[in-house]
């Protein structure tokens, strides 16, 4: 891999990975279904049946050893270990989970593990250590991806280690239809939006002055005539493979991946567009899978089932808004962890100090001594946060992450020279 410039580093601190199209894209499953092959209509009831096989197929044959599903608060993993459950894995099926008390992920996974019998471990991230050298070394499993999310989430595959199975929902998002109401109807739109709803860092500005976020995306469509819209072809051919991949799938383990399966993809991108608005019909397959494990709360309806009513889902985005709202009126001041995170507070770990202030700190202490970003001050941004006058954790990780993945650059380029 070419060394990072210093467009690469203004881009990975806007979006929190290089985004590169990767080569061979248009072979892809998802790459190879036309709009022209969408179907116009079809009976919601068959489609739900066909569905259901079409998930069976792509989970068939999982073969010895244990199996592993990390399993969060949301419809994905569940959906796997409902099409599991059938497979007569008994105790070489178990489910585990990340996260860390107050969150979606943390708080209902266990229930939904209990409800489909099987064993389940959680790793409390509070209470795991984080050293320099763990970051490093996740840095080095996935090079130029968010360090901080590359570790968190190898933590279940470095549990159970390499001879396990590991089912991934990856890219069950991407092709279902979530993105179906952006406003994407002509490129530059779609790398507008896609450049904004990515942007890690909300609250302080991390790049240059002069950086244009949509001048590293591709200039045209990635694909003329998709079934995918503009805006979910910048997803699935650049966010997923670039930042999310890395980070869910570290090499040296097996992972299997059904959403990814032709069976499951030409099926789901093939089927009426109208059905695929807002993932009706991929949410019919998976709460078809179980309905004991769907009548749960789940994290996409913000720890309600998927069968609560819309007003109700829209009372809690609400109250979330105003409390991310008041938190940001007033940095520094209690407040309850925000549910939705899929790793640790990085406000509140910050400034309790520990481990994670101290690796943070020591990182953003190294990458002011390189000088590589002129036009900041890390060191500033961190004294602001402790002080409380902003709420800077994410970018602090995300400046921290800059300068682990340089060091893991510069030792591929001194163990190439030896």
């Amino acid at each position: 891999m070419p060394r990072a410039t210093p467009s690469d580093l203004a881009a990975f601190l806007h979006y929190g990975f290089l985004p590169r199209v990767p080569e061979g894209y248009r072979a892809l499953p998802w790459a190879r279904v036309r709009a022209r092959e969408v179907a116009g209509s079809g009976e919601r009831e068959a489609l739900v049946k066909r569905g259901l096989a079409a998930l069976r197929a792509a989970c068939a044959e999982p073969g010895p050893g244990l199996h592993v599903v990390p399993l969060s608060g949301g419809v994905d993993s569940r959906c796997l270990l409902a099409v599991l459950s059938e497979a007569g894995l008994g105790e070489r099926l178990v489910a585990a989970t990340f996260g860390i008390p107050g969150t979606y992920d943390f708080d209902l996974a266990p229930a939904v593990a209990r409800a489909a019998g099987v064993r389940h471990e959680a790793v409390d991230l509070a209470r795991l250590p984080v050293t320099r050298a763990g970051l490093l070394a996740a840095a080095r499993r996935a090079p130029w991806c968010h360090a901080f999310e590359a570790f968190y989430n190898h933590q279940i595959p470095l549990r159970f280690g390499p001879e396990a199975t590991y089912w991934s929902g990856i890219m069950a998002n991407a092709i279902a239809g979530v993105d179906q109401e952006e406003p994407a109807s002509d490129w530059p739109t779609a790398q507008a939006a896609f450049a904004v709803r990515c942007r890690i860092a909300r609250n302080v500005v991390l790049t240059p002055p002069d950086f244009d976020p949509c001048a590293l995306l591709p200039e045209r469509p990635l694909l003329a005539d998709s079934v995918l819209s503009y805006y979910e072809q910048l997803f699935a051919f650049l966010r997923y493979p670039c930042r999310l991949e890395p980070a869910l799938l570290p090499a040296g383990f097996r992972f299997r991946t059904p959403f990814r399966q032709p069976a499951w993809v030409d099926f789901l991108l093939r089927a009426p567009r109208a059905l695929r608005r807002g993932q009706a019909l991929y949410h019919a397959i998976a709460r078809r899978t179980s309905p004991a494990l769907f009548a749960l709360p789940a994290k996409n309806n913000l720890g309600l089932p998927l069968s609560a009513p819309a007003w109700r889902v829209g009372l809690r985005r609400a109250r979330l808004k105003l409390e991310r709202a008041h938190a940001a009126r007033f940095p520094g001041r209690a407040r309850r962890v925000n549910p939705k995170l899929n790793t640790i507070d990085f406000d509140r770990a910050l400034r309790a100090g520990g481990d994670v202030r101290q690796v943070v700190e020591e990182s953003l202490q190294r990458l002011a001594e390189r000088r590589v970003l002129a036009w900041l001050d890390p060191l500033a941004l961190l004294r602001r946060h402790l002080a409380g006058a902003a709420n800077l954790g994410e970018a602090l990780a995300l400046l921290a992450a800059v300068e682990l993945n340089l060091t893991v650059e510069e030792e591929a380029v001194e163990g190439a020279r030896a």
